[in-house]
C-alpha cells in the first residue's frame, strides 16, 4: 500500500493529492515535536486525520528511542513514547504503527542479543494491548542483522518488517540483500 506522510502546516494540499491519487497515510508529524504529546497544533490535526478516512498508519516516536536501553529511566521513557503513540493510532483509527529500530548501529554480541530479546518482547506485548499491526523500520541500521535478529525471536504474526529504501540505501550492504537476509524476507511488508 502506497502511503504518504502529510504534513500538518500544509495538511489541505497533501488532502487534496491524497485524493486525487487515491492515497493513503501514515501519520509521521504527532511522532516529533511539536507535535508529540498533544502539544501545539496536534488537537485540529489529529481531528483532520481522524476524519479523513485516509489514515492506515502511525509512525511511532522515534526520536531518542530505545525500548531496550541499559539506562533504566531511558528505557522506561523510551517505552511510555511507544505506548502513547499506539493509544494515539488506537484513537485516530490507524491499523499499523511503525517503530524504528533503535539498535545501535554497531551493537553485536550479548548486547546485542539483549537488545533483541527486549525489543522482540516489548513489541508483542504492544500488539497485544493494542490490538495493531507494528512495524519495525530499518533507520541507522548497517546492515540486516538487527532486524532479522528481532524477527526470529517474534511470533506474532501482526509484527512485521517496514524496510525503508532511502535508509537501506545507506547501509553497508546492496538493497537486495535486506530482502534476502533469512527470518526478515517473510516478514518485510
Amino acid at each position: 500500500m502506497l502511503q504518504i506522510q502529510p504534513g500538518y502546516r500544509d495538511y489541505e494540499e497533501w488532502a487534496a493529492f491524497a485524493q486525487r491519487e487515491g492515497l493513503f497515510y501514515e501519520a509521521l508529524a504527532v511522532s516529533m515535536p511539536p507535535l508529540l504529546c498533544g502539544g501545539g497544533e496536534a488537537a485540529p490535526y489529529c481531528d483532520k486525520l481522524r476524519a479523513s478516512g485516509r489514515l492506515r498508519s502511525l509512525h511511532g516516536a522515534f526520536i531518542d528511542i530505545d525500548p531496550a536501553s541499559g539506562d533504566d529511566d531511558m528505557r522506561a521513557l523510551s517505552r511510555r513514547r511507544c505506548a502513547e503513540s499506539c493509544a494515539l493510532a488506537v484513537s485516530l483509527g490507524a491499523e499499523n504503527v511503525v517503530f524504528h529500530s533503535s539498535c545501535f548501529p554497531f551493537l553485536r554480541g550479548a548486547f546485542f542479543e539483549k537488545w533483541a530479546d527486549e525489543c522482540a518482547t516489548f513489541y508483542q506485548s504492544l500488539a497485544q494491548t493494542y490490538g495493531l499491526r507494528i512495524f519495525i523500520e530499518n533507520s541507522m541500521d548497517v546492515d540486516p542483522q538487527p532486524l532479522a535478529a528481532l524477527m526470529r525471536r517474534i511470533s506474532d504474526k501482526r509484527i512485521g518488517v517496514c524496510l525503508d529504501f532511502g535508509h537501506a540505501n545507506y547501509s553497508r550492504v546492496p538493497v537486495r540483500s535486506w530482502f534476502e537476509a533469512p527470518a526478515f524476507s517473510e516478514r518485510c511488508r
